[in-house]
């Protein structure tokens, strides 16, 4: 196909009207483009926040643990210090019921 050749000044003068028009387009592609980088900023300073909530969150509970943790270890050294302890006195009972034996038998 062949296109009607334009006059030269016609050529010209669209051009300046056409790149305007493009940077028309560029610049609100570019707005958009700010908006959803603005927008994703936001997004990722509230996740940014839930991470940090969550991180303080669980430091809390670990800390709760542990302390739970070293109250077992306090409980199971008492326990083995209460079944030392009722050994000892089965130790004592058991002398002193052969005490008395030995006692009574005296007496008799």
């Amino acid at each position: 196909r062949c296109t009607p050749a334009l006059p030269h000044h016609t050529v010209v003068a669209m051009a300046p009207i056409e790149m305007e028009s493009e940077l028309h387009e560029l610049r609100k592609g570019m707005k958009r483009h700010g908006e959803l980088i603005d927008q994703l900023r936001t997004v990722l300073q509230g996740e940014q926040e839930r991470i940090s909530m969550s991180e303080t969150a669980a430091a809390a509970e670990k800390a709760k643990l542990e302390e739970l943790a070293m109250g077992f270890r306090s409980m199971k050294v008492l326990r083995q210090q209460d079944v030392h302890n009722i050994g000892l006195l089965r130790t004592d009972i058991t002398a002193l019921e052969e005490r008395c034996t030995s006692l009574a038998t005296k007496l008799e």
